[in-house]
C-alpha cells in the first residue's frame, strides 16, 4: 500500500512558516515607514511654526543672538528632515525588496502545496487500482466457485 509522503507537507509546512514570517516582516516595516512619516509630518510643521515666527509683521526686532539661534535651530530641523527622507527611502527600498521575497516565498509554497495534492492523487490513485484489482479478483473466484459447484 502507497502512503502519502511526509516531506512534501514538511516541506509545504516550512514554505507556509516562511511565508507568515515575511508578511509580519512587512507589517514591520510599512509600520517603520508610517512613523518616519509621521516624523516628517511633525518636522516639516515646526519648521513652518518657526519660520512663521521668523517672518511675522509687527513682531519686535529680536536680538542679534535670538536670531541666530533661531535659525540654527531650523538648520537643525531641516538636517532632521533631511536624515528622515534618507531613512524612508531605505525604509521603502527594504519594503519593495521584502515584498519580492514575499512573491517568490508564496510561489514557493504554491509549488509545495502542488506537490502534496500531486502526491495525493498518485496514493488514490494507487488505492484505486488496487481496490479495482482486489474487486476483479473476488469476481474471478466467485465465477470459478459457481463454475465448479455449477459442473459438479
Amino acid at each position: 500500500m502507497q502512503q502519502i509522503r511526509q516531506c512534501w507537507t514538511v516541506l509545504a509546512n516550512k514554505a507556509e512558516d516562511q511565508c507568515e514570517r515575511i508578511q509580519q516582516e512587512l507589517v514591520n516595516i510599512q509600520q517603520r515607514l508610517d512613523g518616519l512619516q509621521a516624523n516628517e509630518r511633525r518636522l516639516r510643521q515646526l519648521y513652518a511654526e518657526y519660520q512663521e515666527r521668523l517672518t511675522r509683521p509687527g513682531t519686535l526686532s529680536q536680538g542679534m543672538q535670538d536670531a541666530i539661534g533661531q535659525r540654527q535651530f531650523m538648520q537643525q530641523i531641516t538636517d532632521l528632515i533631511d536624515k528622515v527622507l534618507r531613512d524612508q527611502g531605505i525604509t521603502q527600498q527594504a519594503l519593495q525588496q521584502t515584498r519580492a521575497r514575499l512573491v517568490e516565498a508564496q510561489r514557493e509554497k504554491h509549488k509545495m502545496e502542488a506537490l502534496v495534492e500531486n502526491d495525493l492523487k498518485q496514493v488514490q490513485a494507487a488505492e484505486k487500482k488496487r481496490d479495482l484489482k482486489l474487486m476483479d479478483e473476488l469476481a474471478l473466484r466467485q465465477f470459478n466457485v459457481r463454475q465448479l459447484h455449477g459442473h459438479a
